[in-house]
């Protein structure tokens, strides 16, 4: 079946000298799934719980609910990374796929996403479930210590389920941010714990359309995830029908979509050729009297460009005398490529006061010389920092009236890309901009 790490030769240039040592890196290996005789997929993922993820992924189908459902799974002899499944009688087996699944991107068995909703089994809307944001600020890091196979290779994603307060039920890592989905909800269905009711899915990555269905069809009230949400929850904030947004091109691909969804409009100002640093004359002649905001990101998505002081100090400047907001993309700060140094708009007075700061952690800050204030709603609390330190995170818990069906399955119904992006942004908009607004 093979293993979950593998060690491979490498070549490392270490001041200009080339030196080979072994690596270990993460296996990725293909797995083929029959239902009886017949193969109805190839998935590829990390080897390692695949009875787990056969489970979920048939969960994620519409196929299977309760343990009772599968009578049993095997893995071929003769046949490599093959596992045959017998499911009961009473369960209609699962649509052959005509393609292979990878492990970048597992596209989900339904034709639409109203198919989607109407084959949910249970109304993770319906779920009461309250959640203190301090539970949701330390999810992150409980993940994360939790990813033995990452700490070897660094290459491979995961999912946890958690209870309300924050307890571990299960941890699953693969090369596949959806595969380690479904072998999280395959080991509770395994287990009957179907209905995931009152319990948190926390991804290591971004989320997507399918990690939502996928939660959304296990009874997964809500999901935890990466910093593309909380830029999306930023600018569903603050961005509305009318306003302006400039970004600098080229640019994180969400960038424009989520611009786009809160009926703004994206002013594209291209990056010095070559060098990829801002171009401040061309930034300056963007600004009109409809800019909401400008949209940084350092270290760059795709060139790691890094902004330095001087460039933070000419931005302070030229912003000095307008309300625009600043979004600062700051995701891959710990990407910086030596001597450099990663500035975050925190540390600058003038920038501080107007942003919204997203950073490596599925969270925002908002960096503002207000002193710490009380949370203003239940399910939202803020602390602002003294200009200059470093900002504290925006921490989050979903009230129960905007959790995944709700939000998944009405206004958005027809946009897959914001399918699970909304769960981010709608619960946050309305607190944002009181705080934004206020005195």
């Amino acid at each position: 079946m093979g293993r979950v790490t593998a060690r491979r030769p490498v070549v490392r240039l270490v001041d200009g000298r080339a030196i080979e040592r072994p690596d270990t890196l993460a296996v990725e290996e293909p797995l083929q799934i029959r239902v009886g005789p017949a193969v109805v997929t190839t998935t590829m993922r990390t080897p390692g719980d695949d009875f787990d993820l056969i489970a979920g992924w048939l969960v994620a189908e519409g196929v299977v609910s309760a343990a009772a459902d599968v009578v049993a799974m095997r893995m071929c002899v003769d046949e490599l990374n093959t596992v045959e499944v017998t499911l009961a009688e009473h369960v209609a087996p699962p649509r052959p796929r005509a393609f292979a699944t990878t492990s970048a991107c597992g596209v989900c068995g339904s034709d639409s996403v109203v198919e989607v909703g109407g084959a949910l089994r249970w109304r993770p809307a319906d779920d009461r479930v309250r959640i203190d944001p301090a539970v949701v600020s330390a999810l992150p890091e409980r993940l994360r210590s939790g990813q033995k196979a990452f700490d070897s290779t660094g290459g491979l994603h995961a999912a946890g389920l958690f209870t309300a307060a924050g307890e571990v039920i299960c941890l699953r890592e693969d090369v596949g941010r959806h595969n380690a989905v479904d072998k999280v909800v395959g080991a509770a269905v395994r287990k009957d714990a179907l209905p995931l009711r009152g319990h948190i899915l926390q991804v290591s990555g971004r989320a997507s359309f399918e990690l939502a269905q996928k939660a959304a069809m296990a009874g997964i009230p809500v999901i935890t995830a990466g910093a593309t949400q909380a830029i999306l929850t930023a600018i569903l904030a603050v961005v509305r029908a009318g306003d302006e947004v400039i970004v600098l091109e080229p640019c994180y691909d969400s960038y424009v979509p989520n611009i786009e969804l809160a009926g703004g409009t994206a002013v594209a100002v291209p990056l010095t050729p070559g060098t990829f640093r801002p171009d401040f004359d061309k930034i300056s002649a963007a600004l009109t009297p409809r800019t909401r905001a400008i949209l940084i990101n350092s270290p760059h998505n795709p060139s790691a460009t890094i902004w330095t002081h001087a460039d933070m100090l000419r931005l302070q400047e030229i912003l000095a005398p307008t309300d625009v907001l600043l979004i600062s993309d700051e995701v891959y700060e710990h990407m910086v490529y030596a001597p450099n140094q990663h500035l975050s708009a925190a540390r600058y007075p003038g920038l501080a006061a107007r942003a919204l700061q997203t950073s490596s952690a599925p969270v925002i800050s908002l960096v503002s010389p207000k002193q710490q204030v009380a949370p203003i709603s239940t399910s939202l609390s803020m602390a602002f920092p003294t200009v200059g330190l470093e900002a504290r995170p925006l921490v989050v818990s979903l009230s129960p009236h905007l959790t995944l069906t709700q939000i998944s399955f009405r206004s958005h119904s027809s946009r897959l890309f914001s399918l699970a992006q909304c769960i981010y942004s709608l619960a946050f908009q309305e607190a944002i901009s009181t705080v934004l607004n206020s005195p």
